[in-house]
C-alpha cells in the first residue's frame, strides 16, 4: 500500500511503501533482472512477446496512483528496451545463457541512466 509519495529521480516517482522507499534505482534491477527471467523461461517466445510479458511481470510488482497508470507501460517498455541493450552490450548479444551477480545486475541497471561517455540514455 501506498502511503505517500517521495521525491524521484528524473521526474519519476519513488513510492514509500510501508516505511522503506522504492526508488528508480530498485525499478531498474528489477527491469534486468525481469528480462534475464524472459530470456531464460521463453525461449520459445519471439521478442516482442518476451517483451509483453516483462512489461506485464514489472506493472504487476509496481504499485502506481491511478494518476499515474497511463504513463507505466510507456516508461516500462523503455526500461525493458535500455535494459535489453545494455546486457547485449554486456554478453556480446547472447545474454540468455549467463548468470549475473547482484553486483553485475546493479552496474548493468546503473548504465540504463547514466550512460557512458559518448552514448545517448
Amino acid at each position: 500500500m501506498i502511503e505517500r509519495t517521495c521525491g524521484g529521480l528524473y521526474g519519476f516517482p519513488a513510492f514509500c511503501l510501508g516505511g522503506g522507499i522504492l526508488m528508480f534505482e530498485q525499478i531498474k534491477i528489477w527491469a534486468v533482472e525481469q528480462v534475464m527471467w524472459a530470456e531464460k523461461n521463453l525461449k520459445d517466445k519471439d521478442g516482442s512477446e518476451k517483451k509483453a510479458a516483462v512489461i506485464k511481470k514489472l506493472d504487476e510488482m509496481i504499485t502506481l496512483p491511478s494518476y499515474l497508470e497511463w504513463v507505466d507501460d510507456v516508461v516500462l517498455a523503455w526500461l525493458v528496451d535500455k535494459a535489453c541493450q545494455k546486457l547485449n552490450e554486456f554478453s556480446g548479444r547472447s545474454f540468455g545463457d549467463i548468470e549475473l551477480s547482484e553486483r553485475e545486475e546493479k552496474e548493468i541497471a546503473d548504465e540504463i541512466e547514466n550512460p557512458k561517455e559518448g552514448e545517448v540514455a
